[in-house]
């Protein structure tokens, strides 16, 4: 998201990053992807400030701002790589 390229696929993620997004929603992994899946934008923000901690150990999940639009190019990003990598394997 901006100008940053993450791995957004929970499943993926170290127990500790997930277990900061169940406390920070109140909800399991299941529901959290479903979230994702509907676009929901705690969710997503929840996703976000994971993935940026990262990099920024302080950060709060309050101080995470992003737009749709960016949100949104993210995904269709990384669909395109997807594709991209799909077909230089065959």
């Amino acid at each position: 998201v901006g100008e940053h390229l993450y791995d957004m696929d929970p499943t993926n993620w170290p127990n500790v990053d997930v277990s900061a997004v169940q406390r920070a929603l109140g909800c399991g992994l299941s529901k959290f992807m479903e979230r994702l899946e509907e676009s929901d934008v705690d969710a997503i923000q929840a996703m976000i400030w994971v993935l940026r901690r990262r990099d920024e150990p302080g950060l709060r999940i309050d101080q995470v701002e992003f737009t749709i639009r960016e949100y949104m190019d993210a995904i269709e990003q990384t669909d395109d790589d997807i594709k991209d990598t799909e077909g230089s394997e065959t």
